[in-house]
């Protein structure tokens, strides 16, 4: 009753905000997450539309997922315009080359610019509009999604061939995105880092003593992160949950040099490993891109078309041949310019097939292999430590926000117990950092290589 309701709504919204629109059918997604989605089937067009709306009533979000509508139309509006602009050709010779990324001439437009290595993993952005209270208008957009399902959604598990090749597709995928950098040089969620480029109209933003300073976006890694650690240390405090804040604020402003290491805004899909948050569809026999990526191959001298992702370089034979393709992500919303070590495989058991589609070239000039993915490697494993505390602190708050009954909070405080002894035990002063370098060196080979046992060496284990 309640979801039949909620459709009958969703409909009765679009045909007052698209009048005309010959709408067949509205459904409630099953994988809404935070947001309420529904499917929207559309006479004349083949595959359904996504229309985001505002929360459940129900569902009380973190600061975090307050802008999840509005950063995830921003992303894709942002790359719709550069798609036009690079496909005209009005990118052409105006770009001189910094840190092995194309800079703009212009500071008010694309600081920085890539080639369209997401082109096809995408959604394609169709509408934004920002809530309006007078005309009782809820926060909404409209898209067409990538085809496939998460992998968590699929009828049939996959083998664990098909997770080594998933999981490989995951890695090539991850560093897809952190190919894209701030388009207005700032660190920070995408809403305040796009907000000064007008790519939507935005909703009307709430200043706290938290994210007052940071509603553009930061010119520094530390900065955006100290909002994001304090968004979810207040969010805890709003339901007094017991954590020695003082203590974690403390270590946050010992350790913020560090993350000044930090220089290049790269854009970070948190979850990216996560299945379910991958899309994949399962490839036929006749679909030449259905082949595993070899380290031998060629790489292709141009990026990607922007309709399809770009073909995977070895020739399709039976033994090489992928059962499964991704083709995106479910949840484009919780991304965010910064440290690419901040996302979530990192804390969690990074497998070699994803380490390895994460270190495998792209194209001839991709950008990371003149420049390191993981910037200042010696710093990296402190800027983890201080991760795994956030990490830790974020899915305690999700319990007590999403999921009051469930019992993951023990689980959490483990994770947040490890990751404070370790904080603990890095000394005060400016040597430290040079201590720790005796025992624990990452770079972007290393981390390949050690992925898998990192947990341990940083006070984690799954």
């Amino acid at each position: 009753m309640g979801s039949n309701s909620n459709e009958e709504e969703a409909f009765a919204l679009l045909c007052r905000l698209l009048p005309g629109l010959p709408i067949n059918r509205v459904r409630v997604a099953s994988n809404g997450g935070i947001q309420q989605t529904y499917v929207v089937d559309i006479a004349g067009w083949n595959g359904p539309f996504l229309f985001h709306t505002t929360h459940h009533s129900w569902v009380n979000p973190l600061r975090s997922e307050y802008c999840s509508i509005s950063s995830e139309a921003a992303l894709l509006a942002w790359y719709s315009g550069i798609s036009s602009r690079v496909c005209g050709g009005e990118v052409g010779n105006t770009n001189d080359e910094k840190d092995g990324h194309r800079v703009r001439e212009s500071p008010d437009n694309d600081v920085y610019c890539t080639k369209l290595y997401l082109s096809g993993f995408l959604p394609t952005f169709i509408k934004y509009g920002p809530p309006n209270p007078e005309a009782q208008v809820p926060e909404y957009s409209l898209s067409r999604p990538r085809p496939g399902k998460v992998v968590s959604s699929l009828p049939q598990p996959p083998n664990n061939d098909d997770y080594t090749s998933i999981n490989q597709q995951a890695g090539q995928l991850f560093r897809r995105i952190a190919c894209h950098v701030s388009p207005t040089g700032t660190f920070g969620d995408i809403t305040s880092v796009m907000r000064p480029l007008g790519v939507i109209p935005m909703r009307p933003t709430v200043r706290t003593p938290a994210n007052a300073p940071y509603i553009y976006g930061s010119t520094t890694w530390s900065g955006a992160f100290h909002l994001m650690l304090e968004s979810v240390l207040r969010d805890l405090e709003d339901h007094f949950v017991n954590i020695p804040y003082s203590r974690i604020r403390g270590h946050f402003e010992r350790l913020r040099p560090v993350l000044d290491k930090v220089t290049r805004p790269s854009l970070v899909a948190i979850t990216c490993s996560s299945m379910q948050n991958i899309l994949v569809v399962e490839s036929h026999a006749d679909d030449p891109e259905s082949s595993t990526v070899s380290k031998e191959a060629k790489v292709p001298k141009s990026s990607p078309t922007d309709q399809e992702p770009g073909p995977h370089t070895r020739p399709a034979t039976p033994e090489t041949r992928d059962k499964y393709k991704v083709t995106g992500l479910s949840d484009w919303s919780m991304l965010v310019f910064g440290d690419p070590l901040i996302a979530t495989v990192f804390h969690e058991e990074a497998t070699e097939s994803f380490m390895s589609g994460l270190h495998e070239p792209i194209a001839e000039d991709d950008p990371f292999t003149s420049v390191s993915i993981i910037e200042h490697a010696d710093s990296a494993p402190l800027r983890l430590l201080l991760y795994n505390c956030y990490h830790a602190l974020n899915d305690l708050a999700k319990q007590y926000y999403h999921d009051p009954q469930g019992d993951a909070e023990m689980e959490a405080r483990r994770r947040l117990l490890l990751a404070l002894r370790e904080l603990d035990r890095v000394p005060d002063g400016t040597e430290f950092e040079e201590n720790l370098q005796e025992d624990i060196s990452i770079g972007e080979a290393s981390i390949a290589t050690d992925a898998v046992g990192a947990n341990k060496k940083f006070g984690v284990t799954s």
